[in-house]
């Protein structure tokens, strides 16, 4: 791990910076905002596929979070982790970005549910794989809207 440590640059160290900001942001604006007040209906819409070059940023941004809420100080749920991605993700002019909430249930009958984020039809912050066996609330947009 100390080798992976060495190699990275210092744009990954920046975005693991402000990835860690977003993730704290966004526990507290979480934990404040109303209940309920994250959640819209929207009408589904075209995910078509984004530039190349819009994809590998957005792509790096995800790995970003995923390393701050490995190794940072916060230990976010997958909800508080997706919505510092579409922040970032935003803030680096990807409005397209989207939270997406699934759900599915156990073989014990439990519901359970996840969050990660699509850009276009990739998915960022998952394997596609593993949100695969989630059913996506397809007309629901999760998020703030400023």
């Amino acid at each position: 791990m100390l080798a992976k440590v060495a190699r990275l640059g210092l744009r990954d160290w920046t975005d693991f910076a402000r990835a860690h900001v977003a993730l704290l942001g966004a526990r507290v604006r979480l934990a404040t905002s109303p209940v309920g007040s994250l959640v819209a209906r929207e009408d589904l819409i075209d995910d078509g596929t984004p530039e190349a070059a819009v994809t590998t940023r957005a792509q790096s941004l995800a790995v970003a979070v995923e390393r701050a809420a490995r190794f940072g100080g916060v230990r976010p749920s997958c909800l508080v982790r997706s919505l510092a991605l579409q922040q970032l993700l935003r803030g680096e002019g990807m409005p397209d970005a989207r939270v997406r909430v699934g759900v599915r249930r156990r073989p014990d009958g439990e519901l359970m549910a996840h969050a990660w984020v699509t850009y276009g039809a990739a998915v960022l912050s998952d394997p596609p794989e593993s949100v695969a066996a989630y059913r996506t609330l397809d007309h629901a947009r999760v998020g703030w809207t400023r």
